[in-house]
């Protein structure tokens, strides 16, 4: 959908990819962008003589987590990503007459697949994007893409659509034409004077006049009986942008949307997601542990605005009417300082490059979308109002701090005093969802999320709230699929326990840790981790993961079946494999003739870089355990590591030793091999 406009100068029945005419009608120019799930081309409509964008669904490489399933973990995984076209083109063609939300015209099907046509629109740029080009957005941008946002969000709510991945990479900008249509047929007020393309440009993002929401591939209507789309452990979104209640599992609603948006402003104006961290883990763990640094960079209305909308507490989470008019109110601040002066707005909490003082985009009158019954997208709570009223006195307080301060010493206090002021409430009226949640059955001490105990074999995701000590204290954890997502853990054995609250963790931790003894033998780096039952429970729950990798790629030991797809992770001493085309490898029963036995693990050296540790496989394998598995046979060591960087410098740093026959047109005979001198 991005990108600039080319010629069409090939055959008519030729295409750039040479696959011929998509739907009949439609022939690819260039590859606009390729994300995870799918690739967008820059598409000419025969028919139409017109430019188009088409979405086409990328199909799954061999050798990704969903293979852990076997061929089925594959179907499954492209059924799903048909299944998110298709719902995004249901629920955005739903939205289509909406000016903040991304045309969308037809579904055509080619080679069996959906591909989405959609609006091309020239020199279109991600927000994301932007900034990373260009720093970040001035606050009264900001606020007129939250405002243009907040509407695409609230049309589709009263739809009952949810988009649930709002994020600056699903925001597309784009330059406007002298006869573009208003956003709105209703007039202009004095305090928010017109944005036109004539108005004088500063930064990167200056020039654009249209604002669209993207990408609705993972968007849910609740109410309309479609398969909910889920991802690994059933959640799915973007970390950093997910809302703590679905990071943990919850139900996708509309305050998630909000908070989602909250997160995107935030990196607009500051320049960093409120959550980002280094890692995925780690950025998941401040999402659910963790508040928002205070704003520095955006104005008061702005700041308020955002940190009110990344309220971890989804009823107490601002409310629409509430955000527009502190957005409308960011905009109007933004606005007068462009007719007043050409000084930064906010008194010091404006532009750093981006979208600048005086862009184009003309979003400061469009009214909002009012929801229909019940009005609020999230019904006050009992209790709420006090809440409310000391956010309302909290920004009322910061705007007469900051205009002392500013004449003293700029206005960076005012953006500490607002985070110190806002989501802080402390009186008992603001703790309404704690004794909510008490009442909840929560069946493990060192959990908060899980509300029905676990059962052997069951696989979960887990964040550690300290993820610089991860399989201690306390961690936030969810059910996962074995076979299609990708789970750090699986659950391995369970105890009951007839008096939970006198089991002290030093003795659960030896129980799990004697449970899952045999298993932790066969793998590279085990920890067991105990589930503490909590007053409500009765069990003792031993789980197993990795050290250095925050996934096991698939069950464990006696979990699996034969069949299975293996990875370093979840393979272990004495499991035999067949090997495919594809260099996967295919767990098989010993009993058969198999091509490989695994028969070890070789650790890197310390110092050891991870190309150096390429480069040493399968030497180090070899040096472990030639002589006592090789000499007088015909048999060799191979060596097997995992292809990710990334788990490497997590500490993950083990070679899979594996026995073959040197021939590598014959397998190993039926039974398990024993080393040499047995």
């Amino acid at each position: 959908m991005t990108g600039e406009t080319s010629g069409h100068g090939r055959s008519q029945n030729q295409d750039q990819d040479g696959r011929g005419l998509v739907g009949g009608r439609y022939r690819l120019v260039r590859r606009l962008g390729t994300g995870g799930m799918a690739m967008v081309w820059l598409a000419y409509d025969e028919e139409l003589a017109s430019e188009v964008a088409l979405k086409e669904i990328a199909v799954p490489e061999p050798g990704l987590s969903w293979h852990a399933g076997g061929d089925g973990g594959l179907d499954r995984e492209m059924a799903a990503r048909v299944a998110r076209a298709r719902a995004e083109a249901r629920n955005a063609a739903r939205l289509r007459s909406h000016p903040h939300v991304a045309t969308v015209y037809d579904v055509v099907r080619h080679d069996g697949l959906p591909w989405i046509v959609m609006e091309y629109v020239p020199g279109a740029t991600d927000a994301d994007a932007l900034v990373r080009a260009g720093g970040t957005m001035s606050s009264s941008d900001t606020a007129r893409i939250g405002v243009a946002i907040l509407d695409a969000l609230v049309s589709g709510h009263r739809l009952g659509i949810l988009h649930r991945d709002v994020k600056p990479a699903n925001i597309l900008l784009a330059p406007g034409t002298s006869d573009a249509p208003r956003t709105s047929d209703a007039p202009r007020t004095s305090d928010a004077p017109p944005r036109t393309s004539d108005a004088p440009a500063d930064g990167a993002g200056a020039g654009f006049e249209r604002v669209l929401l993207t990408d609705y591939g993972i968007s849910l209507r609740p109410s309309s009986g479609d398969p909910r789309l889920t991802a690994a452990g059933g959640v799915i979104g973007t970390p950093g942008y997910l809302s703590p209640e679905r990071a943990r599992g919850g139900e996708p609603t509309e305050a998630g949307d909000l908070f989602s948006l909250g997160a995107t402003l935030y990196r607009l104006v500051e320049g960093e997601g409120p959550f980002a961290r280094d890692s995925d883990l780690s950025t998941l763990t401040a999402l659910l542990f963790e508040d928002p640094p205070p704003p520095r960079r955006a104005s008061v209305p702005l700041a308020t605005a955002m940190l009110g909308l990344l309220e971890k507490d989804p009823e107490r989470r601002m409310t629409v009417p509430e955000a527009e008019r502190l957005l409308r109110d960011a905009v109007s601040a933004g606005s007068a300082e462009l007719s007043g002066s050409a000084g930064a707005e906010g008194g010091g909490f404006g532009h750093h490059g981006g979208f600048g003082h005086q862009g184009t985009l003309d979003l400061s009158n469009r009214p909002m979308a009012a929801p229909t019954a019940p009005s609020p997208l999230v019904p006050p709570p009992a209790g709420a109002t006090p809440h409310r009223r000391r956010r309302a006195r909290a920004y009322q307080f910061v705007i007469a701090a900051t205009a002392v301060v500013t004449a003293v010493a700029g206005a960076v206090w005012g953006g500490a005093a607002l985070g110190n002021g806002i989501g802080d409430d402390d009186s008992p009226s603001g703790s309404a969802s704690e004794s909510s949640d008490s009442r909840s059955y929560r069946p493990y001490r060192n959990n908060t999320t899980l509300d029905q105990e676990l059962v052997p074999g069951e696989c979960v995701n887990a964040v550690w709230k300290n993820p610089k000590k991860p399989y201690t204290g306390e961690v936030q954890m969810w059910p996962a699929d074995c076979r299609v997502s990708s789970p750090a853990g699986q659950v391995i054995a369970v105890e009951p326990v007839a008096d939970p609250e006198s089991l002290s963790e030093t003795e659960a931790r030896h129980t799990c840790e004697e449970r899952t003894a045999e298993l932790r033998k066969t793998l590279a780096a085990p920890v067991a981790y105990p589930m503490l039952p909590s007053a409500d429970g009765s069990t003792l729950a031993c789980l197993v993961f990795q050290r250095g990798t925050d996934e096991i790629y698939g069950p464990l030991g006696e979990f699996r079946t034969a069949g299975e797809r293996l990875a370093v992770t979840n393979a272990g001493t004495g499991d035999c494999f067949n090997v495919d085309g594809r260099n996967q490898w295919i767990l098989t029963t010993c009993d058969k003739p198999h091509a490989q036995q695994a028969i070890g693990w070789a650790k890197a050296p310390a110092g050891m870089s991870y190309d150096e540790f390429l480069e040493a496989n399968p030497r180090l394998c070899q040096r472990k355990y030639e002589q006592a598995w090789v000499r007088g046979t015909p048999r060799e060591i191979v060596g097997w590591y995992t292809g990710d960087a990334d788990r490497w410098n997590g500490g993950f740093r083990f070679l899979m030793c594996a026995l073959k026959d040197a021939n590598d047109s014959k397998k190993l005979p039926g039974g398990s091999a024993e080393p040499v001198d047995g």
